[in-house]
């Protein structure tokens, strides 16, 4: 029996309590490695990892008391993009012991927990890490709305599990995907056809391959309440957590890529987030639902339009109104644009409906009489978003709905919206064609987000989709496939 088959796969809640316990389990438990992690700006997880005899005999790291620098752990900040000069490097890591758990893809047994970035300077949660904002965020609410306001969110994220991507020819100037979904001489019968990937049995392979996805994700203390194979035949994919606070739902979501990029190795295959892999099918997007609660009571019921309630109301509006500054935030690469095309279910129409998939916001109908299942869907962030962000900016433009008392909004019914007459469609807005144009809009539509994400985090994001852009811009006469190629370079995990 190998060393890591004696170590437990859970940690125990009483572990979590405090960094102190985690290290003292870790220890009685034989663990040891701790490995520290962190988000940087654009959702990429970055990691350090310590022994655990030396976090317990050399660091204070596991004193509650004392000062920030010895109850966290060091690294360079001017190594992450976007952040630090090297002439002011020095950041701290200040851990979270409720987020810990056993890494299942180490052979040397390692406990894992994600962290709060610390500036030693000021002794204060660093500006620029975006995890420090998701609960200033959540703190926000609470100010406006009360101590226990609680907002949820439910993110549906979609991907795609490719048996090989190989990038080929001169300079790898092409790109080739491989999938077993895919006719081909060695692959006849049983593939569904372009946009008919949700969810026939026998065309869907890889079954097996998100079922263990999911049971690696339930073996991390994640819920999953289903996956299934989505509307792209290519190896489409979607697994769905069930619903948490904003800064928890986005620890989820960064655990759930990591499982699934670690999964799909596993099987010899490549998972990717990519908004738009392919021109003529669907892309991956992200539907995000979410509510507000005070406690146990569902502040998103009332007896207004839909059931919902004069809050939820303006809540859509603020996300309604502000949608073109959103998209920088739930839409942040020059890929997301491909995506939102009308014919792909990919809303760019800034409408809100009663179960109608073609608008911006729809409102479910599954449980039309019971006031805990009313929430909002928000159906055009993608999955390469930053969650801790893209979480954030909904919340605000949706608390600035409802600061400002906003309730205009244009509503369509059983109609899809991209097939609506030019007379039909006045008075409804679209999302941006671009991402350069969406940050055009976010400079001159930038005091909704109540100085919680600082100006530094929308400068950082422009520089990188300008610099983006223009790496495609130059490649604007070169073939279809080498742009591709660029856009894989840039966002293919």
């Amino acid at each position: 029996m190998d060393e890591k088959s004696f170590i437990p796969m859970f940690i125990p809640d009483t572990a979590k309590n405090d960094v102190r316990s985690l290290l003292e389990y870790a220890a009685q438990k034989g663990i040891r490695e701790i490995d520290f992690r962190f988000t940087d700006l654009w959702g990429r997880d970055h990691h350090k990892s310590y022994l655990t005899y030396f976090l317990k005999k050399y660091t204070g790291i596991s004193n509650s008391e004392g000062d920030l620098g010895s109850r966290c752990v060091g690294f360079d900040g001017s190594s992450i993009r976007g952040w630090k000069n090297i002439y002011e490097s020095d950041m701290l890591l200040l851990p979270d012991a409720s987020t810990a758990f056993i890494d299942p893809f180490y052979t040397s047994p390692t406990i894992a927990v994600r962290c709060n970035v610390y500036d030693p300077a000021t002794e204060k949660p660093y500006e620029l890490d975006p995890r420090s904002i998701a609960l200033k965020a959540e703190e926000y609410l609470r100010s406006m709305l009360g101590e226990n306001a609680i907002a949820y969110f439910g993110p549906e994220p979609e991907f795609f599990i490719f048996d090989k991507v190989i990038l080929s020819g001169e300079d790898n100037k092409n790109v080739k995907i491989f999938s077993r979904e895919v006719p081909s001489e060695d692959n006849v019968f049983h593939n569904a056809r372009l946009k008919e990937g949700y969810f026939p049995i026998l065309a869907d392979k890889l079954q097996d391959v998100r079922s263990d996805m999911v049971r690696t994700m339930e073996d991390l203390g994640i819920t999953i309440e289903c996956q299934h194979h989505e509307v792209a035949r290519a190896g489409q994919a979607e697994i769905d957590p069930r619903y948490s606070t904003l800064t928890a739902m986005a620890d989820t979501l960064q655990l759930m890529k990591y499982v699934i990029y670690n999964i799909a190795r596993k099987h010899g295959m490549v998972a990717t987030f990519m908004p738009k892999v392919f021109a003529n099918d669907n892309g991956s997007g992200m539907h995000v639902h979410q509510s507000i609660w005070a406690g146990e009571v569902p502040l998103f019921a009332g007896k207004g339009l839909y059931g919902l309630s004069d809050l939820a109301l303006e809540y859509a509006a603020g996300i309604i109104k502000h949608g073109p500054s959103i998209y920088p935030f739930t839409n942040p690469t020059t890929n997301s644009a491909a995506r939102l095309k009308p014919g792909f279910e990919a809303p760019t129409y800034l409408a809100m409906s009663f179960s109608n998939r073609s608008a911006a916001i729809r409102i479910p109908n599954y449980e039309p009489n019971n006031p805990k299942a009313k929430r909002l869907e928000v159906r055009f962030p993608d999955a390469t978003a930053n969650p801790y962000l893209a979480f954030t900016a909904m919340l605000l433009a949706g608390l600035d709905g409802i600061k400002k008392g906003l309730r205009e909004f244009p509503i369509v019914e059983k109609k899809d919206i991209g097939h609506l007459s030019p007379e039909e469609k006045q008075g409804i807005h679209e999302l941006p064609p671009s991402l350069t144009e969406a940050h055009k809009h976010l400079a001159n539509d930038i005091s909704w987000l109540a100085e919680i994400i600082p100006s530094e985090v929308v400068g950082a994001l422009r520089k990188k989709a300008d610099d983006d852009a223009q790496e495609l811009e130059e490649l604007r006469d070169s073939p279809l496939e080498r742009r591709l190629v660029k856009e894989f370079e840039l966002y293919m995990v």
